[in-house]
């Protein structure tokens, strides 16, 4: 319950001689109220009508005339909902602002094309360790993965891509890999400063002696401490790659120019059946429990992937054998298993691995995957937004903002992100977004830009009711 100035009234009252009791029911076309103090809340309140005219109510505002109105909200949650919606509109159109900004004083991308599609580009991140956002920026390194068996995994086809483009289908050289990332490093540093955390993504094998050589991997972390003003490195690999000999040669070289590490391992779920014989991720529970405790051995953080519904139906069927089990139930338990596998990757319990992070998406379908073929199939869908917000949500009323909830984006671009109305999931650029989607976008949008849990008020909608 509150009051409201209606601060068009004197001028109105003066022109028209309309009285207060006349003047506070006035409606426009679209059926809001004409004041535009009464306007105000009633937009921002999902359409509630004040609920009576409060003469003398408000003496100390003259545009007035001494008088307000009263509000009560009887429906919080409505309310709640509106507010949401506008902070997203809000935050838009910001964004568009600033977007618009960004391209008047966007940086030229380097003029080598084999160069600059290395550039991941900068965001803000959220740093757990700082409890606050810093700029981050991301940079490839086009190495590939020798395991490349990751059944879900779009980036060993974006590789080959890249060398079919530039370096007529052959592995990129070694000597070339430096040289590339030298000068996109380089480039990094000119356009934009301070640099607060780097990412070096080489498809998730940083640590592999295979696809990055100890010696081509000493030189880009000798390049890397030359970084003015970095303060953290975050890397991936596999968890078989992470030994003493290499965290000990990678610390000691980041630990003489002062930059933190963090190593980032796709666990993906905590069922490691699952993991091993349809993800096919080639590791053990025991690999990753000693790949975070040699982590952790040498000062660093461990972070771990988390995906909801990462395989085919098919193969849960299997994996539960449960031949006959519809696709709704099997979605419910990849929802529940989701939430073990945050536990999972956080819990400093004998079942969890203690890692510092936890990096939580939906399975989206990327180009040129296994996943792709059972998709397209209807072997395949994502899971559905109300999904993701549920697990978002009970991950982090129990770990905060260890929870990072990653974008539904790809360079690439998906094929397929979640949807709530949708069964095979809609475009990555939300073109199709049809009922409550775009709302459910804007608001897991709005957490991701602020790590702020009462900015998850879920849009309500006819497509399910049961969140």
């Amino acid at each position: 319950m509150f009051t409201a100035r209606m601060p068009g009234f004197s001028t109105a009252h003066e022109k028209t001689g309309i009285t207060p009791e006349e003047y506070w029911q006035l409606k426009k076309i679209n059926g809001g109220p004409q004041d535009p103090g009464i306007q105000f809340y009633w937009s921002r309140s999902g359409g509630v009508e004040p609920t009576r005219l409060l003469k003398n109510g408000f003496p100390s505002d003259v545009k007035s005339g001494g008088h307000a109105v009263l509000y009560v909200l009887k429906d919080v949650l409505s309310a709640q909902e509106a507010i949401q919606n506008h902070l997203c509109l809000a935050s838009q159109h910001v964004g568009r602002k600033e977007e618009r900004q960004r391209k008047n004083q966007q940086p030229k991308p380097h003029k080598d094309p084999r160069v600059a599609v290395l550039d991941g580009g900068r965001r803000r991140w959220w740093d757990a360790m700082l409890g606050d956002f810093v700029p981050m920026h991301t940079l490839y390194i086009p190495q590939g993965c020798d395991w490349n068996k990751c059944a879900f995994c779009p980036i060993p086809q974006a590789i080959t891509e890249y060398e079919k483009l530039f370096f007529n289908g052959l592995r990129v050289p070694d000597a070339e890999i430096v040289s590339l990332f030298s000068q996109i490093l380089t480039h990094m540093i000119d356009t934009h400063p301070k640099v607060h955390t780097l990412c070096l993504f080489n498809a998730g094998s940083f640590l592999s002696d295979v696809s990055n050589p100890p010696l081509v991997r000493e030189q880009i972390i000798e390049l890397v401490c030359q970084t003015p003003n970095l303060s953290r490195l975050i890397i991936e690999t596999n968890a078989n790659d992470v030994t003493v000999k290499n965290m000990h040669a990678l610390c000691s070289q980041l630990g003489g120019a002062n930059i933190d590490l963090t190593v980032r391992i796709g666990v993906e779920t905590q069922n490691q059946t699952l993991r091993l014989k349809y993800l096919k991720k080639g590791q053990t529970d025991k690999a990753l429990r000693k790949a975070v405790h040699t982590i952790h051995m040498h000062g660093a953080l461990a972070g771990g992937y988390v995906l909801l519904n990462p395989a085919p139906f098919s193969n849960i069927r299997a994996l539960l054998d449960a031949p006959e089990e519809s696709d709704e139930r099997l979605l419910l338990w990849a929802e529940e298993e989701a939430v073990k596998s945050l536990d999972f990757v956080l819990s400093e319990s004998l079942h969890g691995l203690g890692m510092d992070e936890a990096y939580f998406c939906s399975t989206n379908v990327g180009p040129g995957t296994l996943l792709t073929e059972a998709w397209k199939q209807g072997d395949f869908r994502p899971a559905p937004l109300r999904m993701v917000y549920s697990v978002l949500r009970q991950g982090i009323a129990k770990y905060g903002t260890r929870i990072h909830l990653l974008p539904f984006k790809d360079e690439r671009g998906f094929l397929a992100v979640p949807s709530n109305h949708m069964p095979q999931g809609i475009a990555q650029d939300l073109k199709n977004a049809v009922g409550c989607d775009m709302k459910f976008h804007n608001m897991l949008n709005r957490y991701r830009e602020t790590m702020n849990p009462f900015v998850l008020v879920v849009p309500s909608c006819t497509c399910n009711i049961q969140y």
